[in-house]
């Protein structure tokens, strides 16, 4: 089951998705066939993952809720956390906030549980993002400074460098060039550190309309 789920792992960052549907389901099938619950939560959270990259939030969501089941029976509260936010992600996909929030707020509650509430940054950065859907401005700011508190002492660089980059794109909604080009910098340091090639273009696009917005670069 392991080597089959780490060969669909790689051809999930491969983005080759047939391939690595194919390998998951095969580590699924062979951990349910051995009564492996954390191996049948793992599998259907990185299913949840590949479909919801497909925009198949429907069964993004039930695979998510089959990991979250699974750990709920074996008390694996760490991973409850993670599949509690991945949930909440797909809520934010599918524009449906308030279930969104709630899912969110659980991860962070089930962390301060498990004496870890360090993990809570990605939780704290996508409560953030809801309320920037949203227009409430005061609200994500603050979900943000609450992220920006928990990861400023982590190594985590690509959690850093997503939460300033939709930090970035608040300020860049209420004209606040300079913020956002200053969010933008700290983003983008993080990313390159990371080495997540998409991230890095999405930020380096951002930062460039920010500053060409606020007059930083001349139009010739």
């Amino acid at each position: 089951a392991n080597a089959y789920f780490n060969y669909g792992s790689y051809y999930w960052l491969k983005a080759d998705f047939p391939k690595a549907l194919d390998n998951i389901y095969k580590a699924l099938h062979i951990s349910e066939n051995q009564d492996d619950k954390t191996g049948i939560a793992t599998a259907n959270n990185r299913l949840g993952s590949i479909y919801a990259e497909f925009k198949n939030y429907k069964l993004a969501l039930t695979c998510y809720n089959k990991a979250l089941q699974t750990s709920t029976e074996i008390n694996d509260r760490k991973s409850i956390a993670t599949y509690l936010n991945n949930i909440g992600d797909v809520y934010l996909r599918m524009k449906e906030y308030q279930k969104a929030l709630s899912y969110f707020d659980k991860a962070i509650k089930m962390n301060a549980y498990e004496n870890v509430s360090y993990k809570s940054g990605i939780n704290y950065t996508n409560i953030g993002t809801v309320y920037q859907k949203q227009n409430k401005t005061t609200k994500a700011i603050d979900a943000f400074e609450k992220a920006n508190q928990i990861l400023v002492d982590q190594k985590d660089n690509f959690a850093i460098a997503f939460l300033n980059a939709s930090w970035a794109t608040t300020y860049l909604f209420n004209n606040n060039y300079e913020k956002c080009i200053e969010k933008n910098e700290v983003a983008l340091i993080a990313a390159n550190i990371s080495g997540d090639k998409e991230l890095i273009t999405s930020i380096t696009q951002s930062l460039g309309y920010a500053q060409f917005k606020s007059g930083s670069i001349i139009n010739n």
